[in-house]
């Protein structure tokens, strides 16, 4: 069984990163389209949770990051912790 991992009380599911320093932390891929926190570059004092739009995690420019490094990527707010 792999890890479990948290982010503000919630179990991450996936977290996806873009070239543009977006980020994209997924706690439930059950529907049609993602929930989870987006942390948007350009506009990161709106950062937010909520439906994700799922086109946005499938760009050339958008990767998903290996479990592993869940704990070390992203900027200082997006902390995610193991379980």
């Amino acid at each position: 069984m792999a890890d479990e991992y948290l982010f503000r009380g919630e179990t991450v599911e996936t977290v996806y990163e873009s070239y543009s320093g977006d980020y994209w932390v997924i706690t439930d891929e059950s529907g049609s389209h993602p929930f989870g926190y987006a942390r948007l570059a350009s506009m990161p004092q709106f950062a937010e949770w909520g439906t994700i739009n799922s086109a946005d995690l499938n760009g050339p420019r958008v990767w998903e990051v290996p479990r592993e490094n869940w704990p070390f990527t992203g900027p200082s707010d997006i902390d995610i912790q193991k379980a």
